[in-house]
C-alpha cells in the first residue's frame, strides 16, 4: 500500500531508505495538530482526522489508507485501500485542521508479525549520496516511508540493503527496488498498476543510466554490461510505465535490471511480461495490480534441495548472473484478492515451447524457493488464503 505524504514540487523525486533489524517498541499515543493542514512532522503515515470549517470531521485509520498527497497551497488527496485509483479531495480553503495520531503502537497491526511495520526504519529522512556516503537534505517533502505499500516484500534486514523509490510529480510512485550493496545486485523491484497510471503510449526512453543514490562502489554501471553478451534485463519493464516520458525514463536505471541472456529476455520472460502488462492495463481484470519482479541472488530451494541461485561466472567479472527469474503478482477486484507466481530458468535459449501457464506457481511455493516473504503487509487471513494456491482460469491462462 502507498504510505507517502508528498509535496508536489517541480522536481522528480527519489527516495532511498535504509533498514535495520530492530523491532518496533511500544510507544505513547500523542496527537499532532496542524492548522492549517500540513503533512505530519515526521513524514510517516498515521491515523488522521480531517476537520472541515463546517464542523464536519472525517477520520482515517492507518489500515484504511493507501496514500495521501499534498498539493502545496491547494489541498490534499486521500486514497484508501478500497479505492486506490480514486482520491477523496479536501481543499485547504474548506479545512480547519488535521490531527495525526502519532507514535501509536498499533496492537491490531502488530499481530501481523511478518509485516514491514514491525521493522523499525533507520532515519526515514536521510538519503546517502553516491559520492562519499554523507547525508543529503531530502528534496522538499520527498523522503517518505514506503514500506507499508502492499506490493512490498518483506524487507531484508541484514544491514547490506537499501530501498530506492522513484516517483514523478504527475503520477506518483513509479517503482520501488531493494538493492544489495554487498552483492551489487537488485533483490527485487515492485510497483502497482491501476487506472491512475494510464497507458498513454509514450514509448521508450532507452537511456540507461547509473542510479545516483547507490554508492559509487556498489552501483552497477554501463561497463558492467558492455561486451559481456548479456542484455540489461528490465525488472519493471518500460511497457508497464507508459503514463509519461519521465515516468518511463525511471525504468532505465541499472538498479532496475539484471544481466540476462537476450534469448531469455526476449523469450519466455517477455511472454510473461506481456501477460502481466495486459492485466495491468485492463480494469476489467483488476482494480489494482501489485507486482514484484526479481531474480535469484541467493541460494534457492527446489524440491527440498538447496543449491546456488547464481552462475559461477559473473557478468564482466562483477555482476551476479541469476539462474532464475521470477514474478509475484497480486490483484484486487471488487474487494477480492488473488495471487499468482511465475518461475523461469535463466538459460541461453528462447524456451519457445514454454508458456506463462507452465511457469505459474503459488506464492507459497515461490517463497519456499526464494526465502522471500511476498505481500507481507496483507492481513494474515487474506495472505494465507491467496498465497496457498491459484487457479489459472482466474488469470485467463
Amino acid at each position: 500500500m502507498k504510505n507517502n505524504y508528498r509535496l508536489i514540487a517541480s522536481l522528480t523525486l527519489l527516495v532511498c531508505l535504509c533498514f535495520a533489524p530492530t523491532l518496533r517498541t511500544a510507544a505513547q499515543t500523542t496527537t499532532e495538530t496542524h492548522t492549517p493542514a500540513a503533512p505530519p512532522n515526521d513524514g510517516k503515515m498515521h491515523d488522521m482526522t480531517i476537520t472541515l470549517l463546517n464542523g464536519t470531521s472525517v477520520s482515517y485509520t492507518l489500515t484504511e489508507l493507501d496514500s495521501v498527497t499534498f498539493l502545496d497551497g491547494i489541498g490534499m488527496k486521500v486514497y484508501t485501500m478500497q479505492n486506490a485509483g480514486t482520491s477523496v479531495d479536501y481543499l485547504f480553503s474548506q479545512m480547519s485542521k488535521v490531527d495525526y495520531l502519532v507514535e501509536r503502537q498499533h496492537d491490531d497491526l502488530d499481530t501481523n508479525a511478518n509485516a514491514n511495520w514491525n521493522i523499525l526504519l533507520n532515519d526515514y529522512g536521510d538519503v546517502p549520496t553516491a559520492a562519499d556516503g554523507q547525508l543529503l537534505t531530502p528534496v522538499s517533502g520527498a523522503t517518505r516511508n514506503m514500506a507499508w505499500r502492499l506490493e512490498y516484500p518483506r524487507l531484508n534486514t541484514d544491514g547490506t540493503s537499501q530501498v530506492n523509490v522513484w516517483a514523478t510529480n504527475a503520477y506518483g510512485v513509479t517503482l520501488s527496488l531493494e538493492w544489495d550493496n554487498e552483492k551489487v545486485a537488485n533483490r527485487w523491484t515492485c510497483y502497482q498498476m491501476h487506472d491512475g497510471l494510464p497507458n498513454n503510449s509514450v514509448g521508450r526512453d532507452d537511456t540507461w543510466k547509473e542510479d545516483p543514490y547507490i554508492p559509487t562502489a556498489t552501483r552497477s554501471v554501463d561497463a558492467d554490461y558492455k561486451g559481456s553478451g548479456y542484455s540489461r534485463g528490465h525488472l519493471c519493464p518500460s511497457m508497464d510505465r507508459q503514463s509519461a516520458r519521465d515516468q518511463n525514463a525511471q525504468t532505465f536505471y541499472f538498479s532496475n535490471a539484471h544481466p540476462q541472456w537476450q534469448s531469455h529476455n526476449g523469450g519466455i520472460w517477455e511472454k510473461i511480461e506481456k501477460v502481466v502488462n495486459g492485466w495491468g492495463f485492463n480494469s476489467s481484470v483488476r482494480d489494482t495490480l501489485y507486482v514484484v519482479k526479481a531474480a535469484t541472488i541467493d541460494d534457492v530451494v527446489l524440491n527440498g534441495t538447496t543449491s546456488d541461485g547464481v552462475y559461477a561466472q559473473k557478468c564482466n567479472g562483477r555482476l551476479i548472473v541469476p539462474k532464475y527469474f521470477y514474478m509475484a503478482v497480486l490483484k484486487v477486484k471488487n474487494g477480492k484478492y488473488s495471487a499468482i507466481g511465475f518461475w523461469t530458468e535463466h538459460t541461453n535459449d528462447a524456451q519457445s515451447s514454454n508458456t506463462p501457464a507452465k511457469c505459474a506457481i503459488s506464492i507459497d511455493e515461490l517463497e519456499r524457493r526464494t526465502g522471500i516473504d511476498f505481500f507481507c503487509n496483507l492481513p494474515d487471513a487474506i495472505e494465507n488464503e491467496v498465497e496457498a494456491s491459484f487457479q489459472l482460469s482466474d488469470w485467463g491462462l
